[in-house]
């Protein structure tokens, strides 16, 4: 039984611990030790003038601190309880097996009020009750002595514990690391430790069209895995079947940000966010030199240089960028491919006409080599973002005048073979006009069979001999969007043939194409007038079709 006088305090520091000298000081025989049941208590919130009592936090954890405002242990170790202890279990959301903490300080010291808030702010506490004639405090204390920490099982159902067993009882802080383990030492009927991320998922980077395989380690029993589009936590892209520890995606074609979830009964845990960087290498097959990349022109266009260094190479675009590879025609011009968007382009030089690389010898351009051949180029998984354009570089195109010297003459017209689009929904333009096709055998011109050209199509010339068949052929539904100088157009050419063969304009007869004799300038500024079609032409078929033609000359 405790006496009940007024409480006076003398604090004797000593052995880490404040002794309390009371003024009536009789202690009740038995206290509440570890293993025993707690009684409910009930006290005043210090703060709320509500009453608190202790079975109000039934399913909870609660870690009773009992304090006084002038003891320097407890100075130092409530604050250390909110930080490593309250607030730790709340950022989990509860112990490792999910029940929810509570610590509570209680305040048996009755003067002073001022200095007990100043305590209370300084060790950043939210619940504070009174329990100024120290009855509850007595109903725990072991001996005349604070701090005093206990803690006691809230849960109904749990099988370690029974319901409002004292867990602890410990005169003095054990330090905040004890004080987790005996709270995470309560669990319900069924044990499942929280999951705990060991490994997490690595960042990394592939080239795109590739997938990437994540994974990630955990502990724990029962676990469930969700993986999931974004940034940690957003929850709102679920991966579809990405249910496992290891996760696949699919053929990539852009940047993107991977986490997990891992759950079991005990709660769930998040992993980090994996960062997987797409890059878009611009040299798929073959041989080639990037020259360099994010090259800014003072039109506003972002190129990326490759410089072709074998007979053959396959590239690709970069969003937003154009792809740019060089070599030198016939007639040692150096000539430029440019391509932009969707899908790939493969540019080979005929065998009979290679040679090895070779400074260029009708520029001023030291220290750079290149091969020598007539070009074809296939185009596959086009689509209406891709741009394509063959041309030489001359004084009307060159950023630097000085490359070329005075009174050198050019061809000043890319001579190139055949233009096949395969695998492709379709394109938005081919700018051609400084391009010449010709050749004596096989399928020379431009093949685009099935694939619509949104704006327009430019082409030089095209010119077969011996036994080869000039193609001039696209998809229908081409031209449909408006933008200037649309359609098709040849420019400074007359389409007419050294064999006399007719050219293939149309898959079927029903197809009603039309074009454009415009005149024209070569890249050396020689200036090309506007002919007059002389050409016939067929259908794949064989079949004769009328073409409808224009001049115009362009001012």
């Amino acid at each position: 039984m405790i006496l009940k006088y007024k409480i006076s305090f003398l604090a004797v520091l000593l052995g880490g611990f404040s002794f309390l000298n009371l003024c009536y000081a009789q202690m009740s025989s038995e206290p509440v030790d570890t293993g025993s049941i707690s009684p409910n208590f009930t006290l005043p919130n210090r703060y709320t003038d509500e009453m608190f009592s202790l079975y109000d936090l039934e399913g909870h954890i609660i870690v009773l601190d009992f304090f006084v405002h002038w003891c320097g242990f407890c100075a130092a170790s409530s604050p250390d309880l909110e930080e490593n202890v309250q607030k730790y279990f709340d950022a989990l959301g509860g112990n490792k097996y999910g029940i929810p903490v509570q610590t509570v300080l209680v305040n048996i010291e009755a003067g002073a009020p001022d200095l007990t808030d100043e305590f209370v702010d300084a060790a950043g506490a939210h619940l504070v009750i009174d329990d100024f004639d120290g009855n509850v405090f007595y109903t725990y204390a072991k001996q005349n002595t604070i701090p005093t920490f206990v803690i006691i099982n809230g849960v109904v159902n749990s099988v370690s514990h029974g319901q409002w067993e004292v867990v602890s009882n410990n005169v003095g802080y054990p330090g905040s690391g004890y004080m987790r383990d005996k709270i995470n030492s309560v669990f319900l009927s069924v044990v499942y430790e929280r999951p705990e991320i060991t490994t997490q998922p690595v960042s990394q980077s592939v080239t795109t069209g590739h997938p990437v395989t994540l994974s990630v380690e955990a502990t724990g029993d029962d676990l469930t895995y969700q993986w999931y589009g974004g940034i940690h936590p957003d929850a709102n892209w679920p991966v579809e079947g990405a249910t496992e520890s290891t996760m696949t995606t699919g053929a990539l074609g852009a940047s993107s940000n991977f986490w997990v979830q891992v759950t079991n009964d005990g709660g769930t845990a998040d992993s980090d966010t994996a960062a997987v960087t797409v890059t878009v290498p611009l040299v798929l097959t073959g041989s080639g030199s990037i020259a360099g990349e994010d090259i800014q022109h003072p039109n506003g266009n972002i190129f990326d240089q490759v410089l072709l260094t074998g007979q053959s190479i396959k590239l690709q675009a970069k969003p937003g960028h154009i792809t740019r590879v060089s070599f030198m025609d016939e007639d040692e011009d150096i000539v430029q491919v440019e391509y932009s968007g969707a899908g790939t382009f493969t540019v080979t030089l005929d065998s009979s006409t290679y040679l090895a690389a070779k400074a260029p010898p009708r520029y001023n351009q030291s220290g750079v080599a290149y091969v020598t051949g007539k070009p074809s180029v296939v185009i596959e998984g086009a689509d209406s973002s891709t741009y394509f354009s063959i041309f030489t570089v001359g004084k009307i195109n060159a950023v630097n005048q000085a490359l070329f010297p005075e009174g050198q003459e050019y061809g000043a017209q890319a001579d190139v073979t055949l233009l096949e689009v395969t695998n492709s929904t379709g394109m938005g333009g081919m700018q051609l006009s400084n391009a010449v096709f010709s050749g004596s055998t096989g399928n020379i011109g431009i093949d685009a069979r099935g694939v619509p050209i949104a704006v327009r199509l430019t082409v030089g010339d095209i010119d077969a001999s011996g036994d080869a068949v000039p193609h001039l052929l696209f998809g229908s539904g081409s031209f449909t969007v408006a933008a200037g100088n649309p359609g098709l157009r040849i420019t400074g050419g007359d389409l007419l043939q050294t064999n006399g063969a007719a050219v293939v304009v149309a898959a079927k007869e029903e197809q009603q194409p039309s074009l454009i004799s415009q005149n024209n300038f070569k890249s050396d500024h020689t200036p090309q007038p506007t002919l007059s079609i002389a050409a016939t032409f067929v259908t794949e078929d064989g079949d004769p079709i009328t073409v409808t033609t224009e001049e115009l000359t362009i001012e």
